[in-house]
């Protein structure tokens, strides 16, 4: 009978513990909106120099390297404009643009 109480008290908390966690959905800051850019680099490098605006991106073949991102940029960036600030990325996709 305790193997049974033991289980469905282990049950119980397992149910508890997983109702609470927090989903963390990306939403910009107000006065900011996300624009895609493409990883141009080929690899898997993080600087702002690596990402570039493109206004329609296409597909990613397929590949462990960076392809594109979205960051959060208080106006549209003119085509071939980098970031302005990196720390602002969200939704990073892998593949080779």
């Amino acid at each position: 009978m305790k193997k049974y109480m033991l289980g469905i008290f282990a049950f119980a908390l397992a149910i508890g513990f997983s109702a609470f966690t927090k989903i963390n959905v990306h939403h910009p800051k107000k006065g900011f909106t996300g624009y895609v850019f493409v990883h141009t680099a080929h690899s898997t490098s993080d600087l702002a120099t690596d990402w570039t605006y493109v206004a329609s991106p296409t597909g990613c073949a397929n590949s462990s390297n960076y392809c594109k991102a979205t960051f959060d940029e208080t106006s549209q960036p003119s085509a071939g404009a980098n970031p302005t600030d990196i720390t602002t990325e969200s939704g990073r996709i892998l593949g080779n643009y």
